[in-house]
């Protein structure tokens, strides 16, 4: 997020609240109280206290805001797209359900790569000591 930009959920102004979920993600995310000040106060917030909240991953001056975006997609273009996938569809379900159910989800995720040709290759990397090649 650039150091300029400013987030909130300003719908109290408007005689609202965040609607699709927006409250009950963001107390999840930052914690009650928190939630409860930034959905009742309804202010805009820095790149620093997003940080701070732990919403966002990296704060930059704006122009290098493209920069790090490519960059951090760099990182990423080179990791296994069907683990990232599988990563990011665990850690969403296990925002909302039980620590039973969150685990479960997990390991069906690492069921469903097992045997993949990212799970060959990245094994395969592994073993010659090679940085893998995921298509």
């Amino acid at each position: 997020m650039s150091k300029a930009a400013r987030i909130g959920v300003p719908e109290v102004k408007l005689g609202a609240i965040p609607g699709a979920g927006g409250v009950q993600k963001l107390g999840r995310h930052i914690g009650r109280s928190r939630a409860i000040e930034w959905v009742l106060l309804g202010k805009h917030y820095t790149a620093a206290d997003a940080a701070q909240a732990g919403l966002i991953y990296e704060v930059t001056e704006p122009d290098a805001l493209l920069p790090a975006a490519l960059a951090l997609a760099e990182k990423l273009k080179a990791l296994s797209p069907l683990a990232i996938a599988q990563g990011k569809s665990a850690v969403y379900t296990a925002e909302d359900v039980d620590l039973a159910t969150a685990r479960r989800t997990g390991l069906e995720a690492l069921a469903l790569l097992v045997g993949s040709a990212d799970w060959v290759e990245g094994m395969g990397a592994f073993m010659e000591k090679r940085a893998p090649r995921f298509e």
